[in-house]
Parts: C-alpha cells; structure tokens; sequence
C-alpha cells in the first residue's frame, strides 16, 4: 500500500511464504518504476528483507588483488537512498505493551528524509501494511457483518433508541492492483452480502423501526437478488428463523431502500420491483467519478422513468430514509 497516493501496489493471496514476500516486493518494484528513494515498512517477517534484497540489489565489482587466481564474483550492494524498516508490537493479553522499530537496510540520515517528506506519518509504522497474520486491516470485528455482528453492533450503538438510519457503502476490496477493476468490483458485490446480512439475520424483525439504505451500488442488481434469495431462503428456512416472511417481502417492507443511477436502463423495472417508495438518487458529489449537477437533469429528462417516480426518488423517499420533511415549492426559482 502506498499510503501517501492511497493506492493498492500489490496483492497476493495466500501463506505468508518467501516465494509470496518476493512477489509482493517485485510488484512494488515494478508499480514504482524502480524507483529507490524509498522507505519500506513491514513487521519482522523474515522472508521479506530477504526479498527486498533480492529485488534491489546492484551487483558491484571487486577489484581484483594482484597475482595468480580467478577475479572475484560481484558483490550485492543495496541502494543507498533505500530504506526497509520494521515494527513490532508485543502484546499481553490483547494490548500492545511494547514496539519495537528497527530500521534493517538503509542509513539512519536517509530515513529521517524520507520520514520529515512523508504527508501521512513521521514515524515508523505499518498502519497501511498487512497485520502478522496476514490479514487486511479494514478487515474489522466492528464492521457490521457477519449477522452476529450486525445485531451487536445495533445493540451497542442503541440505533433504535435515536431513531437514525443505517447506511451500508462499500466495505473493502483487495483483488486488484488497478483502480478500474477494482472500483468496478468494489460496490455492488459488497451490496449484495450487506443486503444478505441484514435479511437473513432478521434485524428488520427485532428492530421494527429500522431503516436500512444500500448506498453507492446502483439499483439493478436488486430484483435478481431478492429472487435469488427467495429460491436460496425456501430450501434452508431454519438458517434464519427469525424470518416471518420472504426476504422479498422484507426488501418492499418500505425499511429497506437503495440508491439508482441516473442512467440506469433497468430503473423503471426496479422500481416495479422493489417499489417506488424506495429508490433515492445518488449525487455522488463530490467524488471523482460523480456527475453533480448534471445527474439531476440526466434524470430529470428521462421519458421512461415517470414523474411520479422521479419526485419519489427526489423528494419523497430521503425524506422517509432520513425523517425530516421539506416543501419543494421553498425551493423553487
């Protein structure tokens, strides 16, 4: 990860072997176009300064001493302006008591130059770095899911009690080492297990005025997967007891809505799907890929999305989503 630009360098998947360490750092090699001015954070994984070596390494000549004898082979010398530290944290009982930064290649001049030009952090970490274990770090017990977690975290944030809206967006993605597959794939498929979790764990059951909105994913995946749910929900019933109805008829309950796109083809089916009531519109502003303010007219001038539909998704249903109310006639030029 680097940290600094917020972009995926590298992922592999699998053991935490040499062969993977080598990967890894080949991949950052060849992200950074080889450049060597540059720090290097991971725990005390053995394997990776061995791969870091292997990566960076310059093959030197040894000049060769006078008299009979074959010349001796190069020696591997590594970049001066090239840094690999590591940190470690020993913990008692789940807390860290103690850390330990240790700077393996590189000169101690040379980190605290590329330590005093870093914008996210003046000391040795690997916040952005893979845990021990080789997990993600955004993996994280208080995101709500798996079901079990959803219903604690409820519980312990006394949602109910505040009378506010949950809204799910996107919960982590590490499959690609490019922005465009993996913005493609960030959403929707994400939308589809927080949509899974909420249903099959009867959160709507246990809290009755719960309304829950599946944000920034589009809206045509929805009527496949409230039937593919149907059909997967009517073989395994006592997988989720607390249902007393289909999960499609928890999705039309009016407690669970989602966000379109403007030029979604599918929109008109949806809504005959889902209902009306529940579809919002997605600015998306201010983000790099968002179409504010020419969504609004990109909607507004669709001839096969009614006007009914279009003042639901405009006015009528965020104020349902969010419980306030507001007179469009207030806002008008």
């Amino acid at each position: 990860m680097d940290p600094e630009h917020r972009l995926l360098l590298a992922v592999v998947p699998g053991k935490r072997t040499l062969e993977n360490c080598q990967r890894i750092v080949d991949e950052v090699k060849r992200q950074t176009a080889g450049r060597t001015d540059l720090l290097l954070t991971s725990d005390e994984h053995a394997p990776y300064a061995t791969a870091i070596e292997e990566a960076y390494h310059r093959l030197v000549p040894v000049a060769k001493r006078p008299g009979p004898g074959r010349p001796p082979k190069p020696k591997r010398v590594l970049p001066a302006e090239l840094c690999d530290a590591t940190v470690c944290k020993q913990r008692e009982h789940g807390r860290v008591v103690e850390i330990r930064r240790t700077l393996v290649f590189g000169l101690a001049c040379v980190l605290a130059l590329l330590l005093g030009r870093s914008k996210v952090s003046k000391t040795i970490n690997t916040a952005f770095v893979e845990r021990n274990n080789g997990t993600d770090r955004r993996q994280n017990g208080r995101i709500p899911y798996p079901p079990v977690t959803v219903e604690r975290y409820l519980q312990d944030a006394d949602l109910e009690g505040i009378d506010v809206p949950v809204a799910t967006l996107w919960i982590r993605c590490a499959i690609a080492i490019q922005l465009l597959p993996m913005h493609t794939f960030s959403h929707t498929p994400e939308q589809l297990m927080a949509c899974t979790a909420v249903i099959y764990s009867g959160l709507l059951e246990q809290f009755p005025t719960l309304r829950v909105a599946l944000l920034e994913a589009g809206a045509g995946w929805v009527p496949f997967w409230m039937e593919h749910m149907d059909g997967e929900w009517s073989k395994r019933k006592f997988d989720a007891p607390l249902l007393k109805m289909s999960p499609s008829e928890y999705m039309r309950c009016g407690r669970v809505f989602v966000s379109c796109e403007p030029e979604e083809k599918t929109l008109p089916y949806v809504a005959e799907w889902l209902g009306a009531d529940n579809i919002l519109f997605p600015s998306d502003y201010p983000h790099w890929d968002g179409a504010f303010p020419e969504a609004v007219n990109e909607l507004m001038e669709r001839q096969d999305v009614s006007d009914q539909l279009k003042r639901k998704i405009f006015c009528e249903n965020p104020q349902r989503l969010y419980d306030f109310t507001v007179n469009p006639a207030d806002f008008k030029t």
